[in-house]
């Protein structure tokens, strides 16, 4: 299947591809693109319906207190300061299995979304991370413009749902 793309990998983007259905599961290559690095599990497929529920959960979350991860640097900072935040788990986006080589948070005002993320310090030497950025990495979307790109993916996702067979065991 040839790969889905919704967005501007340079800014924001969706893509997906190599679609597969196991039951009522859909899997298949997925990343998110943030300012021209895709934050993806290279090996294996990912769930995509549990990717577009954590994508709907932030695209949908009400304007929350700004949290004060601008002062944040390094990779070792974020994920200090994330292990003694309560309640951060509000915050996180693509929690999910196959993004664990990324430390992903979230906060939202009334008008832009800010995401912020940075390579695992446990995977930070890893060859094929050579090309990303060392440190704490900030995009912020419109919150309407992440709203269309989440609302794009759905559609596109339920098509090549509906022209994928499912996997028999």
């Amino acid at each position: 299947m040839d790969i889905q793309l919704t967005g501007v990998p340079t800014a924001f983007a969706i893509d997906f591809s190599d679609i597969s259905r196991l039951g009522e599961a859909t899997y298949g290559r997925y990343a998110l693109w943030l300012g021209g690095y895709p934050l993806r599990d290279a090996d294996n497929p990912v769930c995509l319906d549990t990717v577009l529920a954590c994508l709907q959960g932030v695209a949908s979350a009400e304007a929350s207190p700004a949290l004060a991860m601008d002062a944040l640097s390094s990779p070792m900072q974020m994920l200090r300061w994330m292990q003694e935040q309560e309640e951060i788990h509000k915050h996180f986006f693509l929690n999910i299995e196959g993004f664990d080589d990324f430390l992903k948070l979230f906060s939202k005002d009334a008008e832009s979304t800010y995401l912020h993320w940075a390579l695992h310090p446990q995977v930070a030497h890893l060859s094929i991370y050579d090309d990303y950025p060392k440190g704490v990495q900030q995009l912020i979307i419109g919150n309407m413009e992440l709203q269309r790109a989440v609302d794009q993916f759905a559609k596109e996702l339920e098509v090549a749902k509906a022209q994928t067979m499912p996997l028999t065991s």
